[in-house]
């Protein structure tokens, strides 16, 4: 029994095509034929077919559709800008940057007031040494009046003791000119502490006339109240020195040139 020809025209039965494998258009890879979107690069069955050559080409580009299009493409494409940017913004800083150049420290000159507060230091403390020989001084001259009145001293040695006494003190105003007074230390002031010791000297030796005297003690006592009293005035005028050497350290600096004056 022969079997008919079909003619050109008479469609032919599609045995098969419902098991027979797609792929995508775009990306190139297998594609469930129930599912009307690629699962890889999420192409629509809608979209319009490829050429014979498309998936040589879509598995070409494969890689690039699924970095653009795939998930997390916004923040790829987010990245690739602040790199970018960076980049770009370090280059020109660095072209932009100039080199720097450290300028080499000032020299430290020394300055008025530092020779100044130099100076006054060693005045200061040559003052103040002789205040303790004075406060000295004033202890002995104390215990040599006390020691008579009591009678724990004779007559000699009272007399002995308190020549020694005088005999000292004298020399105090010569130790004192020795120290030379710097601008800042008025002339008032020295001359207050060179005061201070004429007076100390001429109590001593009013303590030893008194001493000496045939009295009931007036001339010596009273020469004891002045001897002190010119001690302590000694001591007092020293303090300033002392005082006037943290004033001159705590001044604040002098202003520059173009500063205000």
């Amino acid at each position: 029994m022969l079997t008919p020809r079909s003619e050109p025209g008479d469609p032919r039965p599609a045995t098969g095509s419902r098991h027979q494998p797609r792929f995508c258009p775009q990306c190139g890879r297998q594609w469930t034929s129930d599912s009307p979107v690629c699962r890889w690069c999420r192409y629509r069955s809608g979209e319009p077919e490829a050429t014979a050559d498309s998936p040589r080409r879509a598995s070409a580009g494969s890689r690039v559709g699924q970095f653009v299009s795939g998930p997390g493409s916004l923040r790829r494409l987010a990245l690739i800008v602040v790199v970018a940017a960076g980049l770009v913004l370090g280059f020109r800083t660095l072209m932009d940057r100039e080199p720097v150049v450290e300028e080499p420290a000032p020299p430290v000159e020394t300055t008025s007031i530092q020779s100044d507060l130099a100076d006054l230091e060693f005045y200061a403390e040559d003052v103040s040494l002789l205040a303790l020989e004075v406060a000295d001084a004033m202890a002995t001259g104390r215990l040599i009046n006390d020691g008579w009145e009591s009678g724990s001293l004779d007559y000699d040695s009272a007399r002995r003791q308190m020549r020694d006494l005088v005999a000292q003190v004298r020399i105090f105003p010569a130790r004192l000119g020795r120290a030379t007074p710097p601008p800042d230390v008025g002339s008032r002031l020295h001359q207050g502490l060179l005061g201070s010791l004429n007076g100390f000297i001429t109590a001593s030796e009013t303590m030893l006339e008194g001493l000496e005297s045939t009295d009931t003690g007036e001339t010596r006592r009273a020469g004891l109240l002045a001897f002190e009293t010119a001690g302590f005035e000694f001591g007092l005028l020293s303090d300033q020195v002392a005082t006037a050497v943290e004033e001159l350290r705590s001044a604040p600096p002098p202003a520059g040139d173009g500063g205000e004056e």
